[in-house]
């Protein structure tokens, strides 16, 4: 048999191509945002970006802006308007991600372990320092953050 007819390739074929098309969602969903606010970086975290989503699993979109409503109505509502189901954003500024990171908030950790970035590599990594893996590593077809390795990624040592 085939390494490429094996049910487990397919399988792992199947949810590369799932999870691809959520992050295309995400990215289109942060293009039609742009049109209404400026996007200075926008990076999807969570079980999307891990690669361990289900089918129940929504798609968690971070969105940098230092144009934000300072009002959570108007910030909600301009994030909302025309999401599609599934993405579920969350917008921070520059200071916001500063102090979600110094307090350990898990979005924090996790934009700066897991995110896979849609745009905006250099003001992540300017704003999470350190803590912010490469764009190698967090790349939509980068297999040490793609979930879909061949080999079980080790699990970190603190809960999610």
């Amino acid at each position: 048999m085939e390494p490429s007819s094996h049910p487990l390739s397919r399988a792992i074929a199947r949810r590369r191509r799932e999870r691809e098309a959520l992050l295309a969602l995400a990215g289109e969903y942060v293009e039609t945002l742009s049109a209404r606010l400026p996007v200075d970086a926008a990076a999807v975290i969570g079980s999307v970006a891990r690669g361990d989503f289900n089918r129940w699993s929504d798609v968690d979109v971070v969105i940098l802006s230092e144009a934000l409503p300072d009002r959570l109505p108007e910030r909600l509502e301009l994030l909302f308007r025309d999401r599609p189901p599934k993405v579920e954003p969350w917008a921070f500024s520059a200071s916001e991600v500063r102090a979600l990171s110094a307090r350990g908030d898990p979005r924090a950790r996790e934009l700066a372990t897991d995110g896979v970035v849609l745009r905006g590599e250099a003001r992540l990594s300017e704003l999470l320092g350190a803590q912010r893996r490469s764009s190698a590593d967090t790349s939509t077809g980068g297999a040490s953050n793609s979930g879909l390795t061949d080999s079980p990624r080790p699990k970190p040592s603190s809960s999610r």
